[in-house]
């Protein structure tokens, strides 16, 4: 694990954000990342150890400007140092990192007091287990190989509000489709279509035919996200194989 040092003072980030916000613009991509990734690092070392690429990291070789993801970014860390704040900064950064790189994840590691039970982001966000375990297939950030405490606290912020669910949603489907390779993400799909077709006893066309040529109406389906799911696995499936299933 590479962990960016961290012994700046609240005075010091200000100032260090204060020198990004005049200069940013003559940084390559990997001077962008490394001086955000560390000042956030410095500025919430209450809730985050370390900021670190993945291994397989490759960084696009023309600079990206960014202005506007580093504006949000500035704004974070400007402001005092809350799980509010690192969500918002934690975001931008991904967002960021994703912009500026043609390959790799952005690794967060964690102080063991900042990570929680399902049961604690449950109760906060008001859902069922089972939501929770989807939202994780979806999204939803957790530390593997930690035991029952392994959600990062800012799950909580992220999953009760309509548009963070969104953006968290959208930003890591772009990680997920770009790092996979084709071959993966067609295998993926194919399981998750044929999951529906166990559960439902057949194929798309046929469990929904009476929504399909608009004999019965989508929310009259007890399950009408399932019918919707299924629908976009297919789409995805056909767009990436470039042919019908």
């Amino acid at each position: 694990m590479v962990v960016l040092e961290t012994n700046g003072t609240k005075h010091s980030v200000g100032v260090m954000i204060a020198d990004m916000s005049k200069n940013y613009e003559d940084l390559d991509n990997v001077g962008k990342f490394s001086v955000y990734a560390y000042t956030i690092q410095t500025k919430f070392t209450r809730f985050v150890i370390g900021i670190s690429p993945s291994e397989d990291t490759v960084f696009v070789e023309e600079n990206v400007a960014g202005k506007e993801i580093i504006e949000q970014i500035n704004i974070a860390i400007s402001g005092d140092e809350t799980v509010k704040g690192f969500a918002i900064a934690k975001y931008y950064l991904e967002k960021l990192f994703f912009e500026i790189t043609e390959r790799g994840r952005l690794l967060f590691y964690y102080r063991s007091n900042y990570l929680v039970s399902s049961s604690t982001i449950r109760s906060e966000i008001k859902v069922s287990r089972a939501t929770i375990m989807r939202f994780v297939e979806n999204g939803m950030e957790k530390v593997e190989g930690l035991g029952h405490k392994c959600y990062p606290k800012h799950n909580a912020l992220y999953w009760k509000d309509g548009v963070w669910v969104l953006r968290i949603q959208s930003l890591q489907e772009k990680f997920k489709l770009r790092n996979q390779s084709v071959v993966d993400l067609i295998r993926e799909i194919e399981e998750q279509i044929k999951e529906y077709e166990k559960q439902y006893g057949g194929l798309f066309k046929k469990v929904f035919a009476d929504i399909i040529s608009g004999e019965a109406n989508i929310y009259d389906l007890e399950e009408p996200d399932d019918y919707k799911d299924w629908r976009d696995l297919l789409k995805d499936l056909e767009k990436i194989r470039g042919k019908d299933r």
